[in-house]
């Protein structure tokens, strides 16, 4: 069962630490008001960029190509649409309509493979 990672609707910039198949990382979210999107970096648990700039769109894994750096969480992030509409959150819906799940490394994800 994925675990659903807490995002906050309609803020434009914050990190927080979060717990993923034993170690820890810090997620880092920005959204672009001109492209009126998010982008998320991750970090590791001592503030170590690992990855930025991922363009979060829904439905689409964030991990999938970057599955080579093994210090990444070793699962995969797929904000997922709960209505069902495959649209890019918005800067307030970020966290209700468009909800942040993490896969661990054992789970099924056939049913996301780009």
């Amino acid at each position: 069962m994925p675990l659903i990672v807490p995002v906050f609707p309609g803020e434009p910039l914050y990190e927080e630490r979060v717990r993923l198949e034993g170690r820890d990382y810090i997620f880092r979210f920005d959204w672009n008001n001109r492209e009126q999107r998010f982008y998320m970096g991750i970090k590791n648990q001592d503030g170590e960029s690992l990855i930025a700039g991922l363009k979060v769109l829904a439905n689409w894994g964030l991990l999938t190509r970057h599955h080579f750096n093994p210090d990444l969480p070793p699962g995969e992030l797929i904000p997922i649409d709960l209505e069902q509409g495959g649209t890019p959150p918005t800067f307030n819906d970020f966290g209700t309509r468009v909800r942040l799940f993490y896969y661990a490394s054992d789970e099924d994800l056939s049913e996301f493979a780009p």
